[in-house]
């Protein structure tokens, strides 16, 4: 019998189709959703009986979330796998052309069942956080291979993350709004961001069950920003009348001092009017579209 608590999850770079032999690393997570999936048509084909003919396997794919709580330093791999691109000297920039591909081993420990994902790209991400509770972060993978044995594992000798040092409503530093702090004038309560690659599979006959090409499309990212409403959030709201941009940029502190910044440089927004009832507390809420300019996030 298998529990949740002995499922660990371990991933590595991959530059062949080669299961990695080095570089694996376990990945602390939330719940997990990365499955393979099969095509079986029916075969239309007439016998000499009314029962139909055994339909064959004739596509596969390989996708789902995984979802985790954000921490310091544990998923920049995959945050720079889902912006396509390398870190520079502790900046990221979303919206690359760099391919990143990883191996993950979903390992159900306790019964001795070892899953494996080759070929995985990440193809979304969304990150939440609100005025209590951990910041979360859904990362949405596909692949192009898989397979499952007993008893031995794929990953050999995956390094701990460690100490994990994670952000909550506490680790919010600042959120500004063209460069202006919405301390004391907008008091935000909620905030998101989603990056969706728009990746596609290409299959190719004769290239096998699954997908091997992966080719990322536009990248769209957007997200929402919710403000106490009042004279700042009415102002911010009303660039959407002339399609003007505002600058984001939010900051997470964490105990030992360092920080991580997510800067969205242009991004146009939109809402409705708010409303609510005598004992309700009045909330804006801000959509956006990041325009123009691509994100970055900065390590300090």
């Amino acid at each position: 019998m298998s529990r949740g608590s002995k499922i660990q999850i371990a991933y590595a770079p991959q530059t062949t189709e080669e299961v990695p032999q080095t570089g694996w690393k376990i990945l602390p997570y939330k719940s997990n959703g990365l499955t393979a999936s099969f095509e079986n048509t029916d075969s239309e084909t007439i016998t000499d009986s009314r029962i139909q003919q055994a339909g064959l396997v004739t596509s596969g794919s390989l996708s789902g979330d995984i979802e985790v709580e954000f921490a310091k330093d544990a998923y920049d791999d995959f945050l720079s796998a889902v912006a396509c691109n390398e870190w520079d000297d502790n900046t990221l920039t979303f919206g690359g052309d760099v391919v990143k591909k990883f191996a993950v081993e979903v390992a159900f420990k306790d019964v001795g069942i070892f899953h494996y994902y080759g070929g995985t790209r990440i193809n979304t991400l969304e990150l939440a956080l609100s005025d209590s509770g951990y910041a979360s972060a859904k990362f949405g993978f596909m692949g192009s291979d898989y397979k499952n044995q007993n008893d031995t594992a794929y990953s050999k000798s995956p390094t701990n993350a460690g100490k994990l040092q994670r952000v909550t409503a506490l680790s919010v530093e600042d959120i500004q709004i063209d460069g202006v702090t919405t301390k004391g004038v907008a008091c935000a309560t909620e905030f998101s961001f989603k990056i969706d690659n728009n990746i596609q599979e290409q299959k190719c006959l004769g290239g096998g069950i699954f997908a091997k090409n992966l080719l990322e499309m536009m990248a769209k990212m957007e997200g929402s920003l919710t403000l106490a409403y009042g004279k700042k959030a009415q102002e911010i709201i009303n660039k959407q009348m002339t399609g003007a941009t505002v600058a984001i940029a939010i900051t997470f502190k964490f105990p030992d001092g360092s920080k991580y910044t997510l800067n969205i440089p242009k991004a146009q927004v939109n809402g409705e009017t708010p409303s609510g009832g005598m004992n309700d507390l009045i909330t804006q809420a801000v959509n956006y579209t990041v325009v123009e300019q691509a994100p970055t996030i900065t390590k300090a």
